[in-house]
């Protein structure tokens, strides 16, 4: 058959090298074991230097444990909390500032309010007239009228119109009533009472009686001219009385209606 070549490799020769390839492996995985072993291990002892000097492993800065929630929300930046809304600071300055507004608008809205209100207060044989000014309580008194009594509907409070109507008949029942005597009049207090209605009107807004009633004082003005007890004079002085008397007594009579449809 021939000869076999020196350099054939035989069977044992080839489990010898097969023995020795398999220790190779063996070495290099043992030496990838203890390498990566000698990396934990290095791991291992600098997190635990890191844990030792009470240091954060990533910031390099020791935590404050004693830190309240409260402070960590309070420092977010932006002056917001954790969640992003507003910090809890904030948002008791904004309900303050909210409470406040709206008890001052409720202030001003009860001042108005009151500042377009009229009282009555009966005392000694008077009535007082008081009228709000701006402010929840406060009032100033307007006038006095003495000898009276208040004959209205009592209420807790009245408008403009049914405490200047009270007070228009008030001074004119007082003209009229000096007005008709038949001994020696008094001129001066007609034309005082004359005035206070003129005043009364005026302010509620009366133009029909104003007018009268200046006619009216007019008329008192030349009576008490011509009253000086002489014949000649005596007519022209009776007929202005009359015509007085006559236009007090339909402004007296007009107002008490108007009174009655309220």
């Amino acid at each position: 058959m021939g000869k076999k070549s020196l350099f054939q490799p035989t069977a044992d020769d080839n489990e010898t090298g097969n023995l020795q390839s398999q220790d190779e492996g063996k070495s290099s995985i043992s030496s990838d074991a203890s390498s990566g072993a000698s990396s934990d291990n290095k791991n291992g002892v600098a997190a635990c230097r890191t844990s030792a000097n009470g240091k954060d492993s990533v910031s390099g800065t020791a935590p404050n444990i004693h830190e309240s929630p409260a402070t960590r929300i309070m420092t977010q930046p932006g002056g917001t909390s954790g969640d992003g809304g507003p910090d809890p600071m904030t948002r008791m300055i904004a309900a303050g500032v909210g409470c406040a507004a709206f008890l001052i608008l409720i202030l001003l809205v009860a001042s108005a309010m009151n500042a377009g209100r009229y009282y009555v207060k009966e005392s000694r044989g008077a009535v007082e007239i008081w009228k709000g000014d701006f402010s929840p309580e406060g009032r100033d008194r307007i006038m006095v009228l003495q000898g009276t009594r208040w004959d209205r509907d009592k209420k807790d409070y009245y408008d403009k119109n049914e405490v200047l109507d009270f007070a228009s008949c008030f001074y004119l029942q007082k003209a009229l009533g000096l007005v008709d005597v038949s001994d020696i009049r008094d001129y001066d207090r007609i034309q005082y009472y004359l005035e206070k209605a003129i005043a009364v009107n005026r302010d509620a807004g009366n133009s029909d009686a104003v007018s009268v009633l200046k006619t009216v004082a007019k008329y008192m003005q030349e009576a008490a001219i011509l009253d000086t007890g002489e014949s000649d004079t005596a007519p022209v002085v009776a007929k202005k009385i009359t015509e007085a008397k006559h236009a007090l007594a339909a402004l007296l009579a007009k107002g008490r209606h108007r009174d009655q449809q309220k």
